[in-house]
């Protein structure tokens, strides 16, 4: 496991990982549309989402706490992925689904959270080009 971002990138063993990684990428791109549907959602259904997000959250931290990154910087981005989206599951919920209106920082937040798992899946995606491995889907 490379422990400084000075280390070479062991782009195989980043390639490998995220092969393995496609569940858990599904399910944080689940978690952003989710985020998504809270902006402009009523609170009884934000209620409801959030419950699913922060299940979706749970379970990818789950895996990533049994399946650590061998790319340090990288583990720590989809942690930060998934305390952004948890953070917005928790939001919701402490607010009985009304924070997302009563929030005024809260849709930045969730636009946050979506590029950030934008870019965590274009991160495994460039692997196809540099190391030759499979892409996670859509």
């Amino acid at each position: 496991m490379h422990t400084t971002m000075n280390d070479p990138v062991d782009w195989f063993a980043l390639g490998a990982w995220f092969q393995g990684a496609d569940g858990a990428m599904a399910e944080l791109a689940t978690a952003a549309a989710l985020a998504q549907t809270l902006v402009g959602g009523t609170p009884e259904a934000n209620v409801a989402t959030a419950r699913d997000l922060d299940g979706c959250t749970r379970r990818v931290a789950a895996w990533l706490a049994a399946e650590p990154c061998p790319e340090v910087w990288v583990g720590d981005f989809v942690g930060a992925v998934i305390e952004v989206l948890g953070e917005l599951a928790d939001c919701t919920l402490r607010t009985d689904g009304c924070g997302p209106t009563t929030d005024e920082r809260f849709p930045a937040r969730v636009v946050r959270a979506c590029l950030m798992t934008t870019e965590l899946r274009s991160i495994a995606g460039r692997l196809h080009v540099y190391a030759g491995f499979d892409s996670p889907g859509p």
